[in-house]
């Protein structure tokens, strides 16, 4: 008995992900869905003879770390894919996700369950009592996912539109959410793959008043400032642009050098530039800032 349990674990687990392409823009079309996408982290759940186990994309086990998600509400063999979310005066909070899921301590993770709960939210099925689901179409398996599991305190299922990816994504940048998803109704589930039928629009701050007054020796990194009241205030490391941006940031840089370390090398702040990014951090720092364009300032 140990053995086959131990190979339908094996089996699930098989199940990594399916990835998404980025997009700029969202669209409407009849043969699309279109979900929120959720600042959370992704995980795989699969309940085997009614035991829960939860992985990340990568395969590894973190059950022990969210006890609020187990069980699921039923007792088949099933295998979901979801996203793991806190919730944070009605919208999801990556930072205290984080806390989540950095914490390994089995009294804290008690404590941390009560005071910052998780939620999964589900919005794929992959195998159930055995069958595997991935090669029915998308819209399919959305309906054996509403009857096969009911919604608890810790497990949703997410909610979809069909066809109206430009209104969603309009009431996501007026409330200021990460963005969205559109997902090809007849598509198979394609694991482990990134394919074009699944797509991501991100809602993006955009700023061009962001200050560079460093930028590290190795790996590309610009140190961002802020100016606030009068002082430059630490606004994060930007760590993503085009190859070209870099050149002419490197090439401006040299002129305005003034204090060096084995990590860094500081400038003057002379060189403002354009960024997008997706939110402000509870500590005053851009998240994901991506370069767009370089000014000079002297």
């Amino acid at each position: 008995m140990r053995l086959i349990l131990a190979l339908k674990e094996l089996v699930v687990c098989l199940y990594l992900p399916q990835l998404l392409e980025r997009i700029d823009e969202p669209f409407d079309s009849n043969e699309w869905i279109w979900e929120l996408k959720l600042d959370g982290h992704r995980a795989i759940y699969s309940q085997i003879d009614q035991k829960s186990t939860i992985y990340t994309r990568n395969g590894n086990p973190v059950t022990a770390r969210y006890p609020e998600l187990v069980p699921l509400p039923t007792t088949k063999d099933i295998c979901l894919d979801g996203e793991i979310i806190v919730m944070d005066n009605g919208v999801p909070n990556f930072e205290k996700l984080m806390e989540r899921f950095s914490c390994k301590n089995e009294l804290k993770i008690s404590y941390l369950m009560k005071e910052i709960p998780a939620t999964f939210v589900v919005f794929d099925i992959l195998m159930l009592n055995g069958d595997s689901l991935v090669n029915l179409p998308l819209i399919k398996r959305k309906e054996i996912l509403q009857n096969e599991l009911s919604d608890t305190e810790h497990i949703v299922k997410i909610q979809f539109v069909e066809g109206q990816g430009e209104a969603l994504f309009q009431a996501i940048k007026e409330q200021g959410l990460e963005g969205a998803i559109g997902k090809r109704k007849n598509s198979i589930y394609h694991v482990d793959k990134r394919t074009s039928d699944w797509l991501k629009v991100l809602n993006y701050t955009y700023r061009d008043d962001i200050w560079i007054t460093g930028y590290r020796r190795g790996e590309f990194g610009l140190l961002a400032s802020i100016k606030d009241e009068g002082r430059m205030r630490p606004a994060g490391v930007i760590e993503h642009g085009s190859i070209d941006l870099r050149r002419q940031f490197y090439n401006l840089a040299r002129n305005y050098a003034k204090k060096e370390t084995d990590e860094f090398i500081y400038i003057q702040p002379f060189v403002r530039v354009k960024v997008k990014f997706l939110h402000w951090t509870s500590s005053g720092f851009m998240r994901i800032p991506v370069l767009l364009g370089i000014i000079t300032e002297k």
